[in-house]
């Protein structure tokens, strides 16, 4: 298997059961596995279907997401086979390629300011709200949110704007599917990963393969000064690039050096409120993870096929990789989600008919975006 996607869902369900038998014999993935397990509470028995996605707001593309994933479990499941569907959302991140979405609601300066704060500190203003609401309103109906505006705005005060963005998901999720969704923060798993010696260092030795920064993790560093405005809660992202005996604070947009000293030293500055991955290295703890099971993306991520072939060059088989390939849904993909009120039923045949559906292009899953 050389393609690095998989878009036949019948021929990844039989790879995933047949890779089971192998499943955690590697000690770098066993390691991954009992990391995860005491952050999620979910056994190494159980295969993973993962989907990360930024904090961003709810869109038909990230809930298709979700589907596509339930329908992997599924045919899983009646093969027998414990499986789990997880969401990891991902708020220590700037907006990035996804400022565009933002800006359906929003000017693009200020989707630039709230960015550079990360999902996780980003303040939630009002015209986002209300902007979101009314395009939420015209998809999906006067009850699509289950909420008024004013509870809506009075719910965004004091609360960063990736956590507003998944709890109007959630609601939303609610309304449409038939079943439940697991959903975890991305920020307490890399924690604990973090705090892992071996897989710390190994997943670092991936992180070179994306950006131009080199080796290293990104960090959100609180303003000496704290808040600036009431739209800049004073928190930045900078990468902390990795040398032999230095280590350097970088601002990744104009290179500058901000602080240097010990890896150790800069990760663990008093300014200092996160530390993350960077992309390569995630997708790397994703494919450890997802050792017998899938990843579920979006297709958009361009690191994927560099990073698997460096993956498998280390010895380990190639990834699982799958995503929604239907015209329709890339068409409609960054629809607000209320659309999907819409489409309960469609919703709830596809998961049902899980088993049949053969392929990420299924004309089904073109049902959900189809006006």
């Amino acid at each position: 298997m050389s393609s690095t996607y998989v878009y036949d869902l019948e021929e990844l369900t039989k790879t995933i059961v047949g890779r089971r038998s192998s499943l955690l014999r590697d000690e770098l993935q066993k390691k991954a596995r009992e990391v995860f397990k005491r952050v999620t509470g979910i056994s190494e028995e159980e295969s993973l279907v993962l989907y990360g996605e930024q904090a961003d707001p709810p869109i038909v593309k990230n809930v298709g997401k979700t589907i596509l994933a339930e329908v992997v479990v599924q045919k899983l499941r009646r093969r027998n086979i414990p499986a789990q569907a997880v969401h990891l959302v991902l708020y220590d991140d700037v907006f990035g390629s996804n400022r565009e979405v933002f800006q359906q609601f929003i000017s693009k300066n200020l989707a630039e300011k709230l960015s550079s704060q990360t999902y996780a500190f980003a303040p939630t203003p009002e015209q986002y709200v209300r902007a979101y609401y009314e395009a939420s309103v015209r998809e999906g109906g006067e009850d699509a949110l289950e909420s008024t505006l004013e509870a809506l705005l009075q719910d965004a005060k004091g609360k960063s704007i990736g956590l507003w963005n998944i709890a109007v998901r959630e609601v939303i999720e609610k309304k449409i599917l038939p079943c439940s969704v697991k959903r975890i923060s991305f920020t307490d798993l890399e924690r604990a990963v973090l705090k892992n010696k071996e897989l710390r260092e190994a997943l670092l030795g991936f992180s070179s393969l994306t950006g131009s920064q080199g080796e290293g993790v990104y960090v959100t560093f609180r303003s000496e000064e704290g808040q600036k405005d009431q739209l800049d809660t004073g928190h930045r992202r900078y990468f902390v690039k990795r040398g032999v005996d230095r280590s350097y604070l970088i601002n990744p947009r104009s290179g500058k050096v901000m602080k240097e000293g010990t890896f150790e030293e800069l990760i663990t500055n008093p300014q200092c409120v996160a530390v993350s991955l960077n992309a390569a290295s995630r997708v790397v703890l994703a494919y450890l993870l997802t050792a017998g099971g899938a990843h579920v993306t979006g297709g958009g991520s361009v690191y994927n096929d560099p990073v698997a072939q460096e993956y498998v060059r280390k010895g380990y088989a190639q990834p699982l990789l799958t995503h929604s390939t239907h015209a329709a849904l890339q068409e409609y993909g960054h629809v607000p989600a209320a659309m999907l009120v819409k489409k309960k039923t469609v919703i709830k045949n596809i998961i049902h008919d899980a088993q049949d559906i053969l392929r990420a292009d299924d004309e089904r899953f073109g049902g959900l975006a189809k006006q």
